[in-house]
């Protein structure tokens, strides 16, 4: 008899990711999400050689242990997977943990500029946002992971240099809106800057900073602004079947 697979929450982790890809995660097959076992025995991770795009349920992903070793729906597994075994190791309270490359981010990650408050996903995450500078390669080694998951800290995201973006929550849709939120705050501070405008962000609490005023009101952001991207990419697959029939 096969082992417990939580199906309902993978299916959901999937729509997350096609969620990332609609709004600039995608990159090839690169790009990971993962989701910590309810069952304590590692951390179940999108398989590799397909895009975030291009996942759907339980079949795309592959529970490793914690040791990276391949324990259920055995299949090709990204070598990254240090990333998510260890900061779920060193956060306890993390229980979804995603890695894209992220364009704009990518380009933020370059430079030594801090995240200003340019519109209110800025402003939810300016002040938390770790830079991770060992390395622009991959974080393939438990060494490497470890450093990433130290250098996290507390932060529900992080800057890897010249190389994409780590981003972490309770939940998936926590998760998932720290990613998109990191990405369309860096969108807007670069668009900005390469404008050659003079320009200021607020700075101290003149912030909209709606998601993070308390964690009720947190959760209660999370659901409804993860439901409205989830209701857009519906239209967006639909529309494209039906041009496709």
């Amino acid at each position: 008899m096969s082992a417990y697979i939580p199906a309902d929450d993978l299916a959901r982790l999937a729509t997350a990711q096609r969620m990332l890809a609609m709004d600039g995660h995608d990159d090839i097959t690169l790009g990971h999400m993962s989701l910590r076992d309810p069952q304590g025995r590692g951390v179940w991770i999108k398989k590799a050689l397909r895009g975030i795009d291009e996942v759907w349920d339980e079949r795309d992903f592959l529970l490793v242990d914690w040791d990276g070793k391949p324990i259920e729906n055995h299949g090709p597994c990204h070598s990254e997977w240090p990333i998510h075994v260890r900061i779920m190791a060193r956060r306890p309270d993390v229980t979804v943990v995603g890695h894209t490359h992220a364009r704009f981010s990518v380009l933020l990650s370059a430079t030594d500029e801090k995240l200003r408050a340019l519109n209110h996903e800025g402003a939810n995450l300016v002040g938390c946002v770790a830079r991770f500078n060992r390395t622009a390669g991959l974080i393939n080694t438990v060494e490497l992971g470890d450093d990433l998951a130290k250098t996290l800290g507390d932060n529900p995201v992080a800057l890897l240099r010249n190389h994409g973006i780590v981003f972490v929550g309770q939940s998936i849709e926590e998760a998932t809106l720290n990613g998109m939120f990191l990405e369309r705050a860096c969108r807007m501070q670069v668009t900005m800057a390469s404008t050659g405008w003079a320009w200021t962000a607020p700075s101290g609490v003149d912030h909209d900073r709606k998601m993070g005023e308390t964690p009720e009101a947190a959760q209660k952001y999370h659901r409804a602004f993860f439901d409205y991207f989830e209701r857009r990419l519906r239209r967006s697959e639909r529309q494209f079947a039906e041009a496709q029939a």
